[in-house]
Protein backbone atom coordinates (compact mmCIF):
# COMPACT_ATOMS: atom_id res chain seq x y z
CA UNK A 1 0.00 0.00 0.00
CA UNK A 2 1.07 3.57 -0.71
CA UNK A 3 2.05 5.53 2.50
CA UNK A 4 1.37 8.76 0.89
CA UNK A 5 -2.27 8.37 -0.20
CA UNK A 6 -4.73 10.85 1.78
CA UNK A 7 -6.67 8.88 4.31
CA UNK A 8 -9.92 11.16 3.29
CA UNK A 9 -10.14 11.30 -0.24
CA UNK A 10 -7.09 8.64 -1.78
CA UNK A 11 -5.38 11.34 -3.42
CA UNK A 12 -1.82 10.59 -4.07
CA UNK A 13 0.18 11.77 -2.79
CA UNK A 14 -1.78 13.83 -0.05
CA UNK A 15 1.26 16.60 0.43
CA UNK A 16 4.40 16.80 -1.53
CA UNK A 17 7.97 15.34 0.00
CA UNK A 18 9.24 18.81 1.51
CA UNK A 19 6.17 18.98 3.54
CA UNK A 20 5.73 15.54 4.60
CA UNK A 21 9.67 15.72 5.59
CA UNK A 22 8.59 17.96 8.29
CA UNK A 23 5.56 16.30 9.82
CA UNK A 24 5.44 14.72 12.98
CA UNK A 25 2.67 13.01 15.31
CA UNK A 26 2.06 16.94 17.21
CA UNK A 27 2.28 18.65 13.69
CA UNK A 28 -0.60 18.06 10.62
CA UNK A 29 -1.02 20.15 7.24
CA UNK A 30 -3.74 20.17 4.40
CA UNK A 31 -3.91 17.38 1.94
CA UNK A 32 -3.56 19.03 -1.64
CA UNK A 33 -6.39 17.84 -3.26
CA UNK A 34 -9.58 17.91 -0.42
CA UNK A 35 -7.99 20.67 1.88
CA UNK A 36 -8.51 18.36 5.18
CA UNK A 37 -5.93 17.90 7.74
CA UNK A 38 -3.54 15.12 7.60
CA UNK A 39 -0.38 14.27 9.80
CA UNK A 40 1.94 10.78 10.70
CA UNK A 41 1.50 8.56 13.59
CA UNK A 42 3.76 8.78 16.47
CA UNK A 43 5.58 5.52 15.19
CA UNK A 44 6.96 8.00 12.70
CA UNK A 45 9.48 9.33 15.25
CA UNK A 46 11.86 6.07 15.32
CA UNK A 47 13.19 7.15 12.08
CA UNK A 48 14.22 10.68 13.82
CA UNK A 49 16.06 9.31 16.42
CA UNK A 50 19.07 7.71 14.19
CA UNK A 51 20.23 11.19 12.87
CA UNK A 52 19.53 12.71 16.71
CA UNK A 53 21.77 10.15 18.02
CA UNK A 54 24.40 10.24 15.18
CA UNK A 55 24.48 14.06 15.27
CA UNK A 56 24.75 14.15 19.93
CA UNK A 57 27.24 11.57 19.57
CA UNK A 58 29.70 12.35 16.93
CA UNK A 59 29.27 15.87 16.02
CA UNK A 60 32.08 17.06 18.41
CA UNK A 61 34.41 14.45 17.72
CA UNK A 62 35.54 15.58 14.59
CA UNK A 63 32.94 18.35 13.46
CA UNK A 64 34.01 18.67 9.67
CA UNK A 65 33.57 14.83 8.77
CA UNK A 66 30.88 13.73 11.11
CA UNK A 67 28.51 16.90 9.85
CA UNK A 68 29.01 15.13 6.64
CA UNK A 69 27.98 11.76 8.06
CA UNK A 70 25.21 13.54 10.16
CA UNK A 71 23.46 15.30 7.10
CA UNK A 72 23.94 11.90 5.08
CA UNK A 73 22.06 10.06 8.06
CA UNK A 74 19.46 13.49 7.63
CA UNK A 75 18.74 12.61 4.01
CA UNK A 76 18.69 8.81 4.84
CA UNK A 77 15.80 9.70 7.66
CA UNK A 78 13.87 12.31 5.28
CA UNK A 79 13.65 9.58 2.55
CA UNK A 80 12.49 6.60 5.03
CA UNK A 81 9.86 9.02 6.04
CA UNK A 82 8.54 9.61 2.98
CA UNK A 83 8.53 6.03 1.58
CA UNK A 84 7.34 4.27 4.92
CA UNK A 85 5.29 6.59 7.04
CA UNK A 86 1.85 6.04 6.56
CA UNK A 87 -0.13 9.30 6.50
CA UNK A 88 -3.00 9.61 8.60
CA UNK A 89 -6.12 11.56 9.86
CA UNK A 90 -5.95 14.50 11.98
Amino acid sequence: MDKNICPHCGHRPAVPFWRKSCLGPAVSTKCQDCGKRVSVSWTSMILVVPAVVVGKIFASLAPNFWAVVWMAVLASSCYLHWRFVQVVQK
